[in-house]
């Protein structure tokens, strides 16, 4: 079997995906968020940035709406992932 190398910034990705569809299904409070896949994390090399990749299952035509409410609660999911999340280990 093949040994894959994960670097830190893909563990602290996964970590991001992990919390944030946590924190999408259990906080969001809207009948189309159980609908929302959070697919994949690519973070920034100084982990400034994460872009977050998501799908949904169900209609094209509530595209606009889900889109509509992960931007309208973009700043409550980042503070919720911030609060939980470290990236250095405490002593």
């Amino acid at each position: 079997m093949a040994n894959k190398q994960f670097t830190r910034a893909d563990r602290v990705a996964q970590q991001i995906q992990r919390d944030l569809a946590t924190v999408i299904r259990a906080e969001l409070d809207h009948p189309l968020a159980s609908l929302i896949t959070v697919t994949d994390v690519e973070v920034s090399r100084d982990y400034s940035h994460a872009k977050v990749f998501y799908t949904f299952l169900g209609d094209v035509s509530h595209r606009p709406e889900i889109a509509r409410l992960l931007e309208g609660t973009k700043g409550f999911l980042r503070a919720q992932i911030a609060r939980g999340f470290s990236l250095y280990k405490n002593a």
